[in-house]
C-alpha cells in the first residue's frame, strides 16, 4: 500500500502529461483525502484522489483516468464521460504503457 500526497500527484501528473498528452494539460487543483467508495474523481478542474492506493500502478492508472476527464473538459470543452473519445484515449494510454 502506498500513501499519496499532492507533491507525488503533481510529479506523476507532469510525467503522464508529457507522455500521453504532449504537455497540453494545466496542473489541476488537487483534493487528496480518504475516499471510501472510489479511487478518484474529476470535477470542474479538480482531480480528487484517495490518499492510499494498493499499488503504484493503481495510483498511476487512476490519475491517468482522471486526466482524460480533465482533457475532455479543458481541451475538448465537452462534458467528461466514458464514451468514444474516452475509450480512444484509454487505448492510446495503454499503448504508451499506462494500463487503465
Amino acid at each position: 500500500m502506498i500513501k499519496i500526497n499532492e507533491s507525488m500527484a503533481s510529479k506523476a501528473f507532469a510525467v503522464i502529461n508529457r507522455k500521453i498528452f504532449n504537455g497540453i494539460l494545466d496542473q489541476p487543483k488537487w483534493d487528496i483525502d480518504y475516499l471510501d467508495t472510489e479511487y478518484g474523481y474529476y470535477v470542474d478542474g479538480t482531480i480528487g484522489l484517495t490518499d492510499f492506493f494498493d499499488t503504484k500502478a493503481d495510483f498511476l492508472d487512476t490519475l491517468c483516468h482522471e486526466m482524460i476527464h480533465l482533457c475532455q473538459d479543458s481541451v475538448f470543452e465537452m462534458e467528461p464521460d466514458h464514451g468514444r473519445l474516452f475509450n480512444k484515449m484509454v487505448k492510446f494510454a495503454r499503448k504508451q504503457g499506462v494500463m487503465l
